[in-house]
């Protein structure tokens, strides 16, 4: 969750700059943005290459002392991010989406639309794994 707040934060804080910074940092998109399945392909491709979350990993900590409100904070946090993001979003235009672009770290410029498109897949990405893991838990035994 502290990997996806962090995340979506950065989406939310390029979505909030001015165009003008936008297009003078990242350029004006020169082609369609691609549709949500071939972000995905894309992203996935990359991550089979052994790709990590880089920059965007959240640092190691020690267990808090209060896990049940450590958890609370988290969880507060990521909602703020994905809030922060809704908010920004619909002062976007439907061609603004496709004009803009932003930096990814591994799928290099992306539109707005599809740096959306990756935030929507990263955040199903992520319930899956843990999904996952959940279900390679050993069953909990009656007491």
């Amino acid at each position: 969750m502290r990997h996806l707040g962090k995340s979506i934060r950065a989406v939310a804080k390029g979505l909030g700059m001015p165009r003008l910074v936008l297009a003078v940092s990242f350029g004006i998109a020169l082609r369609p943005s691609r549709p949500y399945e071939q972000v995905v392909e894309a992203y996935e491709q990359v991550l089979a290459g052994g790709a990590d979350a880089g920059r965007f990993a959240p640092s190691p900590r020690e267990l808090p002392a209060d896990p049940a409100g450590w958890r609370r904070e988290v969880m507060d946090e990521r909602e703020e991010a994905a809030d922060a993001l809704a908010r920004v979003i619909g002062r976007w235009s439907e061609r603004a989406l496709d004009r803009h672009r932003l930096p990814h770290q591994l799928l290099g410029k992306l539109t707005v639309r599809e740096m959306l498109f990756f935030t929507l897949h990263h955040n199903l990405h992520h319930v899956r794994v843990v999904e996952r893991r959940r279900a390679e838990l050993p069953a909990a035994r009656p007491s």
